[in-house]
């Protein structure tokens, strides 16, 4: 309890780093699986796992150390104020569901940016990418104009999100690949 005592961020930190490093790693590695199966391509599963364990590595401590400073920041926000931390947004279900949904639609762009090259490369031609929101109630203004948007063009996603989703906290957004080959005497 945090009204016990000073939190033990770098604890914290350690632990938080060990839970997500495993979490983003499958999630990646589930996105490039579905992917290259879609186009039937095999998956050295050796290579798909480092790329995997090398993005969540990268990844997971940068998060885990972003929750950790953002959390004190706000406990000494609250606590210079002479508020209570119990009951208080910091500690909710909400924030903690909005890291997870963040970051399980990064590692899923990232698994899918992985397998999307590795299946131009093996077919010998490009992927195309295209935004793709959840088409209901709860989709932002940010993200809705972007719906269907190929990635590169005049009005491409790239533009703006050269990265792709998240475009926020809590995006639930993914991109649509489609293979497409060369034209026959045209550059790819």
């Amino acid at each position: 309890s945090i009204e016990l005592g000073a939190p033990n961020y770098p604890q914290f930190v350690s632990d938080a780093t060990n839970a997500l490093t495993g979490s983003l790693a499958t999630t990646y590695l589930d996105a490039a699986n579905v992917l290259t199966g879609q186009h039937n391509i095999p998956s050295d599963g050796e290579t798909a796992g480092v790329a995997a364990n090398e993005y969540a590595a990268s990844v997971a401590r940068l998060v885990a150390q972003g929750m950790a400073d953002r959390t004190a920041a706000q406990v000494a926000e609250i606590v210079a104020r002479g508020g209570a931390l119990a009951g208080s947004a910091v500690f909710s279900v909400g924030r903690a569901a909005s890291v997870v949904i963040t970051e399980t639609t990064r590692a899923i762009t990232q698994g899918e940016r992985w397998a999307g090259a590795l299946i131009a490369r093996r077919l010998g031609g490009r992927m195309v990418r295209r935004w793709k929101t959840e088409r209901d109630a709860d989709v932002c203004p940010i993200c809705k104009p972007l719906d269907g948007k190929a990635e590169f063009g005049a009005d491409g996603f790239a533009a703006t999100m050269p990265e792709g989703p998240p475009a926020h906290p809590s995006c639930r957004c993914e991109l649509i690949y489609r293979f497409e080959t060369p034209l026959v005497g045209a550059g790819v």
